[in-house]
């Protein structure tokens, strides 16, 4: 945590915190779906890239169902990773690294990038580029999502940018 210059109190703080717990939850309600839909390996060797991984909760998850699978997971937050590598002990810290989209460290059976693209204007073209980096890119996105209803966030990244129909839905399959 040093490395980053992040105060190992302040990440002991921010995942005690009320909106954390909110966050871990619903990162792990995802993470569940994920689970029960895309039949991974139970019992050979795998990689799966976690994009946007945050809090790495959707990574703890799936490494309790998947221990044979090598996990790794980036956000452009190096918060987020301080935080993924302090609460998720079972995945090597040195798997969680922090990287946009066109920055992506290797190659992987599976990427996952869950609630990420509504984040990003240029949204096709970082599937693009997801798709030369692994065999299965599976995208999970809110559906018709009302984005006048939002409250802007002071961090830039935070807010939706798009809301996904069936046309856009059509797209991604």
């Amino acid at each position: 945590l040093s490395s980053q210059n992040i105060n190992i109190n302040e990440i002991i703080k921010i995942a005690n915190g009320e909106s954390f717990q909110q966050w871990t939850r619903q990162t792990r309600l995802f993470a569940r779906y994920f689970l029960a839909h895309v039949r991974l390996p139970l019992d050979l060797p795998f990689s799966l890239l976690d994009v946007g991984c945050g809090n790495g909760a959707a990574l703890s998850e799936i490494y309790a169902k998947n221990k044979c699978g090598e996990l790794y997971g980036c956000d452009i937050d190096p918060q987020h990773i301080a935080l993924a590598q302090y609460i998720n002990p079972e995945i090597p810290r040195e798997r969680f690294y922090v990287s946009g989209l066109d920055d992506i460290k290797n190659s992987y059976d599976f990427i996952y990038a869950s609630n990420v693209l509504e984040h990003i204007v240029n949204w096709k073209e970082c599937l693009a580029q997801l798709c030369t980096k692994a065999n299965a890119v599976i995208v999970m996105v809110p559906y018709k999502e009302d984005l006048l209803e939002q409250t802007p966030s002071a961090v830039p990244y935070v807010d939706h940018v798009d809301s996904f129909d069936r046309k856009s839905l059509d797209y991604l399959m």
